[in-house]
């Protein structure tokens, strides 16, 4: 998820904020029997979550190529968090015992945040409109709808 304001400074330069928010969960179930110590089924769940947010100050020099379309670069920098965190939990040991195990959770040692982007605005209708962004980001590929005020 990503939220962004910008405002003109000069012809084609633009300084603003953007909020930007990544969340990336999986979750797998195994189902299994163990034939040697304990003929009973058992479940494995094995979890891996991210998270990662930041507030950036941008700066983007925009160029207009056609009255719709504006292609741009772009430079952020501002203050970014991540944790990553894996848990592998609910079995039955050998002993016909349940086990919950939890697991390691790790969080971004240097919480300075960092993108550069190369993208482009499209817009339908006068103040509505779809941007794409390739670049070092949130993600290495972006895009979503944005709405000119």
């Amino acid at each position: 998820m990503k939220y962004a304001y910008q405002f003109k400074v000069r012809t084609n330069i633009y300084f603003g904020i953007g909020i930007n928010y990544a969340l990336f969960a999986y979750n797998n179930i195994y189902v299994h029997r163990n034939k040697f110590s304990n003929p009973n089924l058992s479940n494995d769940t094995v979890r891996l979550k991210f998270q990662s947010s930041s507030i950036l100050l941008r700066g983007n020099a925009n160029f207009e190529i056609e009255k719709n379309l504006i292609l741009y670069i772009g430079l952020g920098i501002g203050k970014r968090t991540q944790n990553v965190s894996n848990a592998s939990v609910s079995y039955i040991d050998s002993l016909g015992k349940y086990i919950v195990e939890v697991g390691k959770s790790i969080d971004n040692p240097m919480p300075i945040g960092f993108e550069t982007t190369l993208g482009c605005n499209y817009y339908f209708f006068k103040n509505l409109g779809a941007y794409w962004e390739v670049g070092l980001a949130k993600s290495m590929i972006q895009m979503g709808i944005i709405f000119r005020f």
